[in-house]
């Protein structure tokens, strides 16, 4: 999934929201949320609210689909030669 996300938005993206140093994990998946509105994806939802009941990685399935294009997403997602092709992946 994170494969296919990075399509979209930069590796870089996810490199700060896991590995940004003297920050706890809110301020980083606040920065992160942050950043992709930034990035042309400002009704990317915050995965963490509503909806407890769904699972959080169908959650965040859900909002890349809602984003980025339902079929297209979807397609590049369960393909795994091209959410793999790190020739796409935006660093």
């Amino acid at each position: 999934m994170f494969g296919a996300f990075c399509h979209y938005l930069p590796l870089s993206l996810l490199k700060t929201l896991y590995f940004q140093d003297g920050k706890s994990w809110d301020e980083k998946y606040n920065v992160f949320l942050d950043e992709i509105h930034k990035s042309g994806f400002p009704k990317f939802g915050d995965i963490f609210t509503g909806k407890k009941k769904i699972p959080l990685e169908l959650r965040f399935l859900q909002e890349c689909e809602k984003n980025f294009g339902r079929g297209q997403f979807r397609n590049l997602y369960r393909s795994k030669e091209r959410c793999l092709d790190l020739g796409n992946i935006i660093k």
